[in-house]
């Protein structure tokens, strides 16, 4: 499978729930950039794209303020017409 070029799955700056150190195709490299294993280039920790895939947490689910900040991003995503 060929990897997505940057650009193209809108990689940008991370929110506190959803960045790519907490996604399941980040690879964490020594340095200060790891890699995806669905995007090109070299990714941060702290970046998000339209393809996220969030871990499964092992503590359960998150605490109310971080479920409310997580469905008020996501709304707002909604209402500007990004993913």
């Amino acid at each position: 499978m060929d990897k997505h070029p940057q650009a193209q799955v809108r990689y940008r700056r991370g929110f506190a729930s959803d960045q790519c150190g907490k996604c399941t195709m980040y690879r964490k490299a020594d340095g200060q950039y790891g890699t995806c294993t669905d995007v090109n280039g070299q990714i941060t920790a702290y970046g998000v794209c339209d393809i996220f895939k969030g871990l499964v947490n092992p503590f359960g689910r998150l605490p109310q303020h971080e479920r409310i900040m997580r469905a008020n991003w996501h709304h707002h995503r909604m209402l500007s017409g990004t993913r």
